[in-house]
This record gives C-alpha cells, structure tokens and sequence, in this order.
C-alpha cells in the first residue's frame, strides 16, 4: 500500500510523483541529490545513481525518508552530517 508513504513524503516536503503505469516515485529535496523512491506493487526501491539498492517496505522507506528530512535540514541549518 503506498498510501502511507506518500502521505509522509508529502508532509515532510517531498516531491511525489505518479507515473503512467499508476506507481509513485519519491524524489529528494535537492536535485543534487542522486536517489528516488520507487513503488513497486508493495514494495519500495531505492535507487541511486539509477542504480537499484535494496527493497524497501512501506515502514522502511518511511524511516528512510525520516533520516533523509533530518539530514537536509541539518545541513541547511549548518549542521554536520551524523549518520
């Protein structure tokens, strides 16, 4: 179910996008950024550099996008970088 994840990407300011064949793709704040979020029936991939990483599930990538949220603003605010 994509549902939950794509109301958390919208609410934390990510970019959703719906493709032709019905599935989402999530993509970062900054365009430098290199990954997407990709729906796949019920599952989530994560690509980076278009290259296919792990699959994800709706919990997964929601702490995902969490981390990624966390991390572009501490950077905005000139944070460091913890990982």
């Amino acid at each position: 179910m994509s549902e939950p994840v794509v109301s958390h990407a919208r609410s934390l300011g990510f970019t959703c996008e719906l493709t032709v064949n019905g599935n989402w793709h999530i993509l970062p704040f900054h365009p430098k950024e290199n990954w997407v979020l990709s729906q796949l029936e019920t599952r989530w991939l994560l690509s980076v550099d278009n290259v296919a990483q792990m699959y994800l599930s709706s919990a997964e990538a929601i702490a995902f996008l969490k981390r990624r949220h966390q991390l572009f603003y501490d950077r905005s605010r000139g944070g460091g970088i913890s990982l």
